[in-house]
């Protein structure tokens, strides 16, 4: 497994400038966890307003494509509200060697690969 990471930046909602700079933030977050984790950045979706429909997308982009081996994001609310939904899918790309790793809860659903030059934070949740 490599270490390609695709990001996922979202908002509820807001004026545009000011989506512009919290997504922009999350980005750049994203951006230093990646870093920190030795995980290269292959590619960002940002997105206002709602997540339905984003995790799928995200899932056939990672599946399909070949896209990325980790989605990463600020929080699991970012990818969906419904625990069920967003479990569902969290294991479904497990099942394919695709983990969500989701900052603030400390969570990676797969372990991140070490690599000489960078040390992996361990890593807490649902892979075994």
């Amino acid at each position: 497994m490599a270490n390609r990471a695709w990001l996922y930046c979202r908002i509820d909602s807001g004026h545009e400038h000011e989506a512009k700079k919290l997504l922009d933030n999350q980005e750049q977050r994203l951006l230093d966890y990646c870093a920190q984790q030795g995980l290269q950045v292959t590619g960002c979706t940002k997105t206002v307003g709602s997540s339905k429909g984003e995790l799928e997308k995200l899932a056939a982009l990672g599946l399909e494509q070949d896209g990325f081996d980790f989605l990463v994001t600020v929080s699991a609310s970012r990818l969906s509200r419904d625990t069920m939904h967003l479990l569902t899918h969290a294991q479904k790309l497990a099942d394919n060697g695709i983990g969500i790793c989701t900052v603030n809860e400390g969570i990676c659903t797969l372990p991140i690969q070490e690599h000489e030059e960078h040390s992996s934070m361990e890593m807490g949740g649902l892979a075994q």
